[in-house]
């Protein structure tokens, strides 16, 4: 297609055209360039103050996110958004020209930019719902009524995880969250009936649970084997308080790291180029909620993102570490231990295995995802998993991981099974053992 001519030939007493409210199209290059064409003008994001700067005609389609100009040539334009000089009287200055050009609740067209992602639908994100909350009900129920004596403090640990994931499924139905992606800006968003910043940084923070409960099951695991007598610590009120204090100081550092360190207000420009992507894909428009990350403004690195990013990523990198070292360590006293039965040893690799296989959820359903999602920006790569995909895989979360722990403890499994099919409540063998602080008892049944 090829723009009208430009007006920029027009007098200058001539209606200023942000006060004339024209519909608007915002593009966006690979190439972190940013463009809005309102009515015939062409203006650079960024620009001071707000001008036509480039002319129309040298343009013949804007397609696939890319613009292309008559030459076949790639454009290097970059941006400067008003938001990174605020507090300047030239920032201050095209920030309210910016304000002025685009009204909050004004209308917003915009091309498609490129990314062939779908929309989940929220008849999909229900189903998640749907099903995780009562699957997880349902877990409770088993390790309340089918959870042998000799698991102690373990069955309070699978009671957190299932008690967790009901509120993420509940979290996931009301906010649907998701993420877009444009270049290298990456966002994270709801659409619900209450927009919010704060809602959608708790959300993300939120994920800092699994990842700690994770390490928690290893740990456990390994205190079995290697030192029986220091479970009691899982149920000392002390041990507990500091594991809620480091778990609250976790997600309290997520959180302000993405609440002050990223962009995301109603008026700034990133934001606005992701609301018209979303309104003309999705025919939504969401005004506030969005978490922002641009890394690479002006082609120059943003230091607050990337910082946000150095912790998100050193707390997976810490956290997927932690649970390697511990299973790895697990299974080499499991092998080098005298001091037990082969039933035990055996029992004990069992459990672990199970506990390796349930890792495999917040693997594949968290770490994985955030990885994906926020380091391809950053790397300026194409996603391995596209941002709406990876927010599916994180929306599932809670779901499978109330299946996997089912189906792989075989108290729960049986149990579930009784109960579905009415065969009555299940017989459980107590021959073999396990360490305890006084006994061995047999897990040999457990799996």
């Amino acid at each position: 297609m090829r723009f009208p001519p430009s007006l920029t030939s027009r007098s200058e007493k001539s209606t200023p055209f942000f006060e004339s409210k024209p519909r608007c199209t915002v593009a966006v290059s690979r190439h972190r360039t940013a463009l809005i064409i309102i009515g015939n003008y062409i203006l650079l994001a960024g620009t001071d103050p707000w001008k036509t700067v480039i002319d129309s005609s040298e343009f013949t389609e804007i397609s696939a996110g890319m613009l292309r100009p008559a030459s076949n040539e790639s454009l290097p334009i970059d941006r400067t958004p008003p938001s990174r000089k605020q507090g300047t009287e030239e920032g201050n200055s095209r920030s309210k020209h910016y304000n002025r050009m685009f009204p909050r609740h004004g209308p917003v067209e915009t091309f498609n930019f490129g990314y062939n992602l779908r929309q989940r639908s929220y008849g999909t994100l229900l189903f998640i719902a749907v099903v995780g909350i009562p699957l997880n009900i349902f877990l409770l129920y088993l390790i309340h009524r089918f959870s042998r004596k000799e698991l102690g403090a373990y069955k309070h640990l699978l009671t957190i995880f299932a008690a967790h994931d009901i509120l993420l499924s509940i979290i996931e139905a009301l906010f649907n969250l998701t993420a877009v992606r444009i270049g290298t800006i990456i966002s994270v968003v709801g659409r619900t009936f209450w927009e919010s910043r704060h809602i959608s940084c708790v959300y993300v923070a939120f994920y800092s649970v699994p990842l700690f409960l994770t390490n928690l099951n290893f740990l456990y695991r390994y205190w079995a084997i290697k030192s029986p007598m220091k479970l009691e610590r899982y149920s000392s009120k002390s041990f507990i308080g500091g594991v809620v204090l480091s778990l609250a100081l976790t997600f309290a550092g997520w959180y302000i790291a993405l609440f002050q360190f990223c962009d995301g207000g109603v008026n700034e420009p990133d934001t606005i180029i992701l609301r018209g992507w979303y309104s003309q894909r999705y025919n939504i428009t969401i005004y506030d909620g969005w978490v922002v990350m641009d890394y690479w403004p002006d082609g120059r690195m943003a230091m607050r993102p990337f910082l946000v990013l150095l912790f998100t990523d050193g707390l997976l990198l810490t956290s997927f570490i932690t649970a390697v070292s511990l299973s790895t360590m697990t299974f080499y006293h499991i092998h080098i231990n005298t001091m037990v039965s082969d039933n035990y040893r055996r029992a004990q690799r069992t459990v672990l295995i199970a506990l390796c296989a349930q890792t495999s959820v917040p693997l594949l359903c968290v770490y994985v995802p955030y990885v994906n999602t926020l380091n391809a920006p950053f790397l300026d790569v194409d996603n391995l998993i596209s941002p709406e995909i990876a927010a599916s895989f994180v929306s599932a979360f809670p779901l499978w991981d109330a299946v996997v722990i089912i189906l792989l403890m075989k108290d729960y499994r049986v149990g579930a099974k009784d109960l579905i099919f009415g065969k009555g409540t299940s017989k459980i063998d107590a021959k073999s053992m396990m360490f305890t602080t006084n006994n061995v008892i047999d897990l040999s049944q457990t799996l």
